[in-house]
């Protein structure tokens, strides 16, 4: 849930969705995603490196980058929808 609402809010604060263009609104789509799966991936690191009590796991990265891209989706319908 957590990556879900990061990337909205990546996305609501990089572009106004109403009036920019399919392209502008992909490439902050997949801006947001790519941020998204870094940020995931460097606390799975140090869940894995730096912790005794917790351990990284490349399953709940995955599930990270899905609530990324289902953000994007619900955006992108959204989007769709008021139009």
């Amino acid at each position: 849930m957590m990556y879900f609402f990061l990337s909205i809010a990546v996305i609501l604060e990089t572009v106004n969705i109403k009036s920019e263009s399919v392209k502008a609104i992909f490439k902050t789509f997949l801006t947001a995603i790519i941020v998204t799966a870094i940020f995931g991936g460097m606390i799975e690191l140090i869940q894995s490196g730096m912790t005794d009590y917790r351990s990284g796991d490349m399953t709940d990265w995955f599930f990270d980058i899905g609530g990324s891209v289902l953000a994007c989706l619900t955006i992108g319908l959204v989007r769709l929808a008021s139009r």
